[in-house]
């Protein structure tokens, strides 16, 4: 609002209702931080969202300075504070010689996560001191009521006197009747009911029943809330299904379960959900996920270890010369993409069900990208036509472009000459197209032609070396184990010093080139000295 006057106009929206929790976090967490200046204007955008509302249009400065008691200068000052540490984002316009800004007020973050915080937290801790954090951290702990058993609870719930469904169905019909109008009854309205069991610690405290978001463009939606009595809790209303959702504690902590006709069992103590078909289902798959993350994480670990004070030449050097090192680096990096491939898998087993959405918003960023474009053209409708899954590729496809940029930007002009050779062999052999038929040294040393073998249904390795190249000859000993170890498998050898002419037909221009052939067609090549584990993978061995 640098420079602004008092003709300027503003307006506010807000992505989010504030409760009693996100009240109390301004003034017991972020004041300290901001200062009761910003938190004051805080306050006071979120009470003009009535006005606002009301009137249908922005209100001047003037009108902010005598609620606030601010003066401009102190508003752009309190306005930066808010915006630097998440709680406000600020937009402006130009119509017709007036400047309109737009306040959109972001929810706090739950006090967990601001204590838990790199920067908050330790500021927080600066600013209040070990003492008075500890007591802040108590406002925030509810303590138990003490209430005569004789008495029954018989407060009303939310769903006792609302409709939930009014407030989410209403603007989700209308979006799907702009597509399409039997859209709307493709999933069954059904009645739900959850039981859960808690622990002891989120007694007398407040859980939130939401449906889950679709990530960059829809944020959870908060159905109905209920409290936690003696360990349990419950929910119960009428809901499209399936349709995943998430139970959330107060600190954000989240438990995921599938509406499903019929009671639904929940126990946050153990992370376990069932009492129907897809909610069994959903917890043997995170089960299944979670084992796979854990082992993931292990192996993780011994790669760190093993590589810990290692620069990249001594790392190259040892791959080279130490046969030992080679071979655990080679073990645990087979173990690891073993791992990836296991969660994959996961995902596909579930690929034509709700429960594989899920299991894609958990998972689906470690699939390769080639694996996560194969799963969308195999999967059913409501799993690859669901927003969350398809915003998750977009995110993968678009970080797998930004990763293409960053290499690219660092090749040596050397290296950029190379990849214009290799594009141009790809656009003469490409990915899935069948072969030139050629010559080859098997690997018992014999001519073959190489379409007595390719087109048979076996896979079939061909190696483009030469004996005066050293990473060659690192690659030599890798293709002779496997070729020991994987009859099914055809292995060839071309001496591109011998073979001038065949390689320039592949358009080889760096060696060592592998090219992998299935079916009468190539699936795959790569340039460089490749692992065992890798090659055993992109063979599917």
């Amino acid at each position: 609002m640098n420079g602004s006057m008092m003709s300027d106009l503003y307006t506010v929206n807000a992505n989010y209702p504030l409760d009693s929790i996100h009240m109390r976090s301004i003034s017991l967490l972020y004041q300290p931080l901001i200062g009761n200046m910003a938190c004051s204007l805080y306050l006071s955008l979120y009470a003009e969202l009535d006005q606002l509302t009301l009137t249908k249009a922005p209100s001047l400065f003037s009108r902010l300075t005598k609620i606030t008691g601010l003066s401009l200068a102190e508003i752009n000052e309190a306005s930066l504070k808010l915006e630097a540490i998440g709680l406000l984002a600020k937009y402006k316009k130009d119509i017709e010689n007036k400047r309109i800004y737009l306040y959109v007020i972001k929810t706090p973050l739950a006090p967990a996560k601001i204590f838990n915080h790199t920067i908050l937290g330790p500021l927080l801790l600066q600013r209040l001191g070990e003492e008075e954090l500890y007591r802040t951290k108590l406002c925030f702990k509810s303590s138990a009521v003490n209430i005569d058993q004789s008495y029954d609870n018989v407060t009303a719930k939310f769903t006792d006197v609302f409709d939930i469904n009014l407030f989410y169905m209403r603007n989700r019909i209308m979006i799907l009747c702009t597509f399409c109008a039997i859209a709307i009854f493709s999933f069954a309205q059904e009645k739900f009911s959850i039981r859960g069991i808690a622990n002891e610690e989120l007694n007398n405290q407040l859980l939130y029943l939401c449906l889950m978001g679709d990530g960059e463009k829809a944020k959870e939606v908060v159905l109905d809330s209920t409290t936690v009595e003696k360990g349990k809790f419950s929910f119960s209303g009428v809901h499209q299904m399936p349709d995943i959702a998430i139970i959330k504690d107060m600190d954000g902590e989240t438990y995921p379960l599938i509406f499903e006709k019929g009671e639904i069992s929940v126990n946050i103590a153990a992370n376990k959900r069932g009492g129907t078909p897809l909610n069994d289902s959903l917890n043997i798959a995170l089960n299944r996920m979670q084992l796979i993350m854990d082992n993931m994480l292990k192996t993780s670990d011994s790669i760190y270890k093993l590589m810990t004070g290692m620069k990249s030449e001594e790392f190259a050097d040892k791959m080279v010369n130490d046969t030992a090192f080679r071979a655990r680096y080679d073990k645990i990096e087979k173990n690891f993409l073993a791992q990836v491939d296991s969660v994959s898998h996961c995902i596909k087993d579930y690929k034509n069900s709700i429960v594989g959405v899920y299991l894609f918003s958990v998972g689906g960023m470690m699939m390769p990208f080639d694996d996560m474009k194969i799963l969308m053209k195999e999967a059913s409708p409501m799993f690859s036509q669901n927003n969350l899954v398809r915003n998750i590729v977009e995110k993968k496809n678009q970080a797998e472009l930004r990763m293409k940029a960053e290499l690219e930007n660092k090749m040596t002009p050397e290296q950029r000459e190379e990849q214009k050779k290799r594009q141009e062999m790809d656009a003469k052999i490409k990915i899935g197209e069948h072969f030139p038929d050629a010559k080859v040294k098997d690997n018992a040393g014999n001519m073959k032609l190489l379409s007595d073998y390719v087109g048979k249904g076996k896979y079939v390795l061909i190696d483009f070396w030469a004996s005066w190249c050293g990473p060659c000859r690192m690659q030599s000993p890798i293709i002779d184990q496997l070729a020991a170890a994987h009859s099914n498998v055809v292995f060839g050898k071309v001496n591109v010093d011998e073979e001038a002419d065949l390689a320039a037909e592949y358009g080889i221009t760096s060696i060592p080139t592998l090219i992998i052939f299935r079916d009468g067609r190539l699936i795959n090549q790569v340039t460089g000295v490749t692992s065992k584990a890798s090659l055993e993978r992109m063979l599917g061995l």
